[in-house]
């Protein structure tokens, strides 16, 4: 079927030119079945996931970005320290594990990978009734690689005091995540067109001057300028 298929993309336009990357990628894949990872990564979907990532990127596909969701952290009882049969146990460590498989099962590959770990919002510092924490505003990034310079704590930390509270109630926010980003993207991706993956970005959160050094790189120029051009679609209301 694949080379019945690829009979169908032998020009060089770019249509073409995407086929054959695709029947390409696709016969790469056809042998995955049969991979063995050399560790042990955790049972489910989050587990799953970076074995496909680990996979694509030891068969060299061309694997620039890959995003992995690990959902279920919106809990808001039994995170005791205790709580061991707790959600907040169980994710944490499905998620120590599945680190530790992913990064371990590309050991020939660490110095290429840049692993970040982000999430929308925090928790609150206080806990509840149900011996859980509510949504909160300031959260943490983890950020893993061969060229992190890691072992400490980048950014402004605000303190616990409650004058330096969100609302006296949250952690502040003292990084914008797009200061984070785009040092990873300028640095290990080797792209300087930070304005088109961030639109609005501004020099003041992200430029060479003012980067944190979470990775090693090449500092590029910065575009901050965007090449998207928006479609405005009007719609009839009835």
């Amino acid at each position: 079927m694949l080379n019945t298929a690829s009979g169908f993309y032998t020009g060089s336009d770019p249509l073409h030119a995407a086929g054959k990357r695709t029947i390409e990628t696709i016969r790469a894949l056809a042998g995955t079945a049969d991979y063995t990872p050399t560790t042990t990564y955790p049972n489910g979907s989050f587990g799953d996931s970076l074995q496909t990532v680990a996979q694509m990127i030891k068969l060299n596909v061309g694997l620039r970005v890959a995003t992995v969701d690990f959902g279920g952290w919106d809990h808001h009882e039994s995170e005791g320290v205790n709580d061991t049969w707790g959600p907040f146990y169980q994710l944490s460590a499905a998620l120590s594990q599945g680190l530790n498989a992913f990064y371990n099962d590309l050991a020939a590959f660490q110095s290429k990978i840049t692993v970040v770990v982000m999430s929308e919002f925090g928790r609150r510092l206080g806990k509840n009734l149900s011996n859980g924490t509510d949504h909160g505003h300031g959260n943490v990034m983890l950020v893993l690689g061969g060229q992190v310079n890691g072992g400490k704590l980048y950014g402004a930390w605000p303190g616990l005091q409650d004058e330096n509270l969100d609302q006296h109630e949250d952690l502040k926010i003292t990084t914008d995540f797009r200061k984070v980003l785009s040092e990873i993207v300028v640095r290990q991706l080797g792209n300087g067109q930070i304005g088109t993956v961030f639109p609005g970005i501004t020099p003041q959160i992200y430029s060479s001057a003012n980067r944190l050094g979470i990775v090693n790189g090449t500092d590029l120029p910065v575009d901050y300028t965007s090449a998207l051009n928006p479609v405005y679609i009007p719609i009839a209301r009835r």
